[in-house]
């Protein structure tokens, strides 16, 4: 009865450390889009924990898959687990964030909050039963499997470090504004989206309702098309309609507001600026948006 019960814990302990490895592992590809979300959680600085999130939770799978320290491991597994559904059910109920993030930028692995719930809720689970059923004697390693999987887990830890740093940027300061040639807007995102007049100069806001450096940038957009440096404002938003509310309760835009979540189809950085002319891109820039003096002249306009 005892060998039995091994090879389930086994292999649940194996299912639930392949899921935290992907998490963690895709997370990685843009460590910086993950910072982005965590920052809209509004909590100071709790962006730059993002990478040690990443790998810390690809660390705790393979540790689950290769069974070292089993039980001690599904304890901290299921305490992080149980800390992330919380910290995604505060950000659901209380501020409008209905991504958690946690199979990175893969659209093909999201899942709806219901989905997310019964996902975790089984993890729990399945961890539950691997800290019960786990044998005592099993607390003790060997020294070749000790010495293996700590080489595993040094040289994982090593390669996601390297993915996180990589792809792990900062938006808190814009990137220089220049004007290039020119990108025909169709056929880009921003053509699916909408449709712009070869007359008009437009400037295009992508930005997230939960992102403190969009709301930042607010007061300066709305004055865009009142001081000339645009014909049209248009903001796309990313969230609910419970933040749309809010926010056009707070600042009452004087520009075309759009909340759609193909915004995520141009851009996962927020914020994102695009200045249209003659059916063309003729720049685009991450960060806080300048006031719109500063913005001709960078673009001599």
């Amino acid at each position: 009865m005892l060998k039995i019960r091994f090879n389930v814990v086994n292999i649940l302990s194996v299912i639930c450390g392949i899921v935290f490895i992907v998490s963690g592992f895709l997370k990685s590809i843009d460590s910086g889009a993950f910072a982005r979300l965590l920052e809209s959680y509004g909590i100071p600085y709790l962006e730059y924990a993002a990478p040690l999130i990443i790998i810390g939770e690809t660390l705790l799978g393979i540790a689950l898959v290769l069974g070292l320290w089993q039980r001690t491991m599904a304890v901290i597994s299921l305490t992080v687990l149980i800390c992330f559904t919380l910290g995604y059910t505060y950000g659901f109920f209380l501020r409008d964030i209905t991504d958690c993030g946690c199979f990175g930028p893969s659209s093909a692995l999201s899942s709806s909050p219901v989905l997310l719930y019964v996902r975790n809720l089984l993890l729990i689970l399945m961890l539950i039963y691997v800290i019960v059923k786990t044998p005592r004697y099993f607390l003790s390693q060997n020294f070749k499997k000790l010495l293996i999987g700590g080489t595993i887990v040094l040289l994982t830890a090593c390669v996601i470090s390297f993915t996180c740093g990589r792809s792990f940027r900062r938006i808190h300061v814009n990137k220089n504004i220049t004007a290039d040639e020119g990108e025909p807007v169709n056929g880009t995102p921003l053509g699916e989206l909408m449709t712009f007049h070869p007359d008009s100069t437009y400037l295009v806001f992508a930005f997230s309702y939960q992102c403190p450096h969009c709301m930042n940038s607010i007061a300066n957009l709305d004055r865009y098309e009142s001081q000339g440096a645009v014909d049209k404002v248009i903001a796309i938003g990313l969230g609910g309609k419970k933040s749309e509310s809010r926010f056009k309760e707070e600042f009452n835009p004087h520009f075309r507001l759009i909340t759609d979540k193909r915004v995520l189809n141009l851009t996962n950085e927020f914020p994102k600026t695009y200045y249209i002319r003659h059916d063309s891109i003729i720049t685009s820039f991450t960060g806080e948006l300048p006031c719109a003096k500063v913005f001709k002249a960078s673009l001599g306009i």
